[in-house]
């Protein structure tokens, strides 16, 4: 992650014109340049296509996890549950049943420095921070919550001095944030300890001043 975070500070050069998505904006997120460059960030761009690839599945055995019986088919059996629920009710699910899985660094997992997971290989073998706000990401698009209300939000935290990667989620009012460090969705507002540096979605990218 520290290697991604050095190639956007150095990277970003084509701003988008002023965001017109009529969001509030949280304080936290209030100073931002917006870019349609998501070239930047293949492993984001490949993780969406083995996603769509996928459908949503894995070719792992059916094992138990803290998922469920079946962690291959744990990601899809979830989603059935939620839909048609109320929207704050989605958020608050999705975020506790990801918050279940194991940290797992990606060398663990991959044998690679830095790997983005599709929801199903992260139900299948956990996964580390940018894991968990992936599949909370996807699985609210998939429950109906639209791209732009949505942000992977790439942080430097303030009091271990690391960075981190978060999931905030516009509803009604406010940005919330769902962080596998934090047990409960909180208001993005409130969070004093994050300095977001860039965050994205599926349809560009914003650098944080």
């Amino acid at each position: 992650m520290k290697r991604l975070l050095l190639v956007v500070l150095l990277s970003f050069l084509a701003a988008m014109p002023a965001r017109a998505d009529g969001l509030a904006i949280s304080p936290m997120l209030e100073r931002e340049i917006p870019s349609a460059n998501l070239k930047l960030f293949p492993k984001w761009l490949t993780m969406l296509e083995r996603h769509a690839g996928s459908r949503g599945r894995v070719d792992t055995p059916c094992t138990r996890s803290q998922f469920g019986e079946c962690a291959a088919d744990a990601w899809t059996s979830m989603l059935a549950r939620l839909r048609g629920q109320p929207p704050a009710q989605q958020i608050e699910a999705v975020n506790a049943t990801m918050n279940r899985a194991r940290y797992v660094t990606d060398m663990q997992n991959w044998g690679i420095e830095d790997y983005w997971e599709t929801p199903s290989e992260f139900f299948a073998k956990d996964g580390d921070c940018e894991d968990y706000a992936i599949a909370k990401f996807m699985s609210l698009r998939e429950l109906g919550f639209p791209s732009a209300a949505l942000r992977i939000v790439v942080v430097q935290d303030m009091n271990l001095m690391v960075p981190h990667a978060v999931l905030a989620v516009h509803q009604g009012q406010e940005w919330l944030l769902l962080d596998n460090q934090v047990t409960r969705v909180v208001e993005l507002r409130q969070v004093r300890h994050y300095r977001p540096i860039y965050s994205l979605n599926e349809s560009g990218w914003w650098l944080h001043k």
